[in-house]
């Protein structure tokens, strides 16, 4: 199996699915992630951090709140048409 793509703390204060959103926001603020590239699904993700699917769909649609319509994708600049 390749090696995860974040690590998570079991130490931490912070639960499971808010560690993995964090680390997600983290890596694609930092620039791991270009613009458009696709993350890994949840079946893979929670096979390599070896956690629930559900912990990462629960991560991922976290994700979603703060970029609607690029839940498995890095955020890209969001451009609004006006309607005439």
């Amino acid at each position: 199996m390749q090696d995860a793509i974040i690590y998570l703390d079991p130490g931490s204060s912070m639960n499971l699915q808010n560690q993995i959103r964090q680390k997600l926001v983290d890596r694609i603020l930092n620039g791991a992630f270009p613009p458009g590239a696709r993350l890994a699904s949840s079946r893979k993700l929670a096979g390599q951090l070896e956690v629930a699917r559900n912990t990462v769909v629960i991560a991922y649609q976290a994700l979603e709140v703060v970029r609607p319509r690029y839940c498995r994708y890095c955020p890209l600049p969001v451009t609004q048409k006006k309607k005439p």
